[in-house]
């Protein structure tokens, strides 16, 4: 205690009050109010938000559903065309679905030689249009809509002995566009992209294969830059053209490599037999 203060004690010549028990009491008591000070400031906080978002939800006005795209003269119109590319299907006649395009389309090769791989692997003994639902216009006379197709097809690219029928359904977004005379024809689609290109097991084993083969040729390519700087002697030309992408490896590997391993052998072969 000090003389000079009574009931104050000096700590590291700091003047305390009290006690150093009374005083770690009050430093405790004045923590425990900040901390309910802040839980309170928190929770005020959060009831303020939670009362701003509903009042503002309230007088969120309800959204109205857009007008579809597609009057149902329009409708029939597209139900038309799509009943002609389920006959063009089920015949499996690749023409009979190019005529159904809009003429001079720049992707037409493109989209007549995906059908026609897709009607040399697969024969469709079903094709329907479960429904149509129009989806966006894009332009005054173009469309979107989405179709779900129901289909039962043979695998023409497996035995004989082993060919299923494979039923499915599923939705698929077309582009059409409507012409002067009120009759609609198809635009490329994102279900042309896909028809008529490899599926399943054949997809899975294209990747691993050009995994497979892009590895051994980084692999390559790595090893024969390890021998070209391990090399002796040292040539700066080879250290620098085995740098270019698998030419400069594959160049090393027929100029220097191979020959220097030929002549070890014949040499290693000589010495042996003298």
């Amino acid at each position: 205690m000090s003389d000079e203060y009574p009931g104050y004690g000096l700590r590291h010549g700091v003047l305390l009050a009290g006690t150093d028990a009374e005083f770690r009491i009050q430093n405790s008591k004045l923590r425990i109010g900040c901390v309910h000070c802040s839980f309170c400031i928190l929770n005020f906080a959060l009831l303020c938000g939670v009362a701003l978002g509903a009042q503002a939800a309230a007088k969120r006005e309800p959204q109205v559903p857009a007008a579809p795209s597609l009057t149902p003269e329009e409708m029939t119109g597209v139900t038309a065309l799509f009943k002609q590319l389920a006959a063009a299907f089920t015949a499996n006649d690749g023409e009979a679905c190019m005529a159904l395009f809009a003429p001079g389309l720049p992707d037409a090769a493109r989209i007549r030689g995906n059908l026609e791989r897709e009607f040399q692997r697969s024969r469709y003994l079903e094709f329907g249009i479960l429904q149509i639902v129009p989806d966006d216009k894009l332009r005054e006379d173009v469309h979107s809509v989405d179709v779900v197709l129901g289909y039962r097809l043979l695998k023409r690219n497996r035995p004989p002995d082993k060919q299923q029928v494979v039923e499915d359904s599923n939705t698929y977004t077309f582009v059409v566009q409507k012409q002067k005379d009120g009759a609609f024809v198809l635009r490329p689609s994102p279900f042309f992209d896909t028809v008529g290109q490899r599926q399943g097991l054949g997809v899975v084993a294209g990747a691993v294969l050009a995994a497979i083969v892009i590895c051994a040729a980084l692999g390559f390519w790595v090893w024969m830059g390890w021998e070209a700087f391990r090399a002796r002697p040292r040539s700066r030309l080879w250290r620098v053209l085995v740098f270019v992408p698998l030419l400069g490896a594959a160049a090393y590997f027929v100029w220097v490599y191979l020959p220097n391993l030929f002549k070890g052998a014949y040499l290693g072969s000589r010495e042996a037999g003298g």
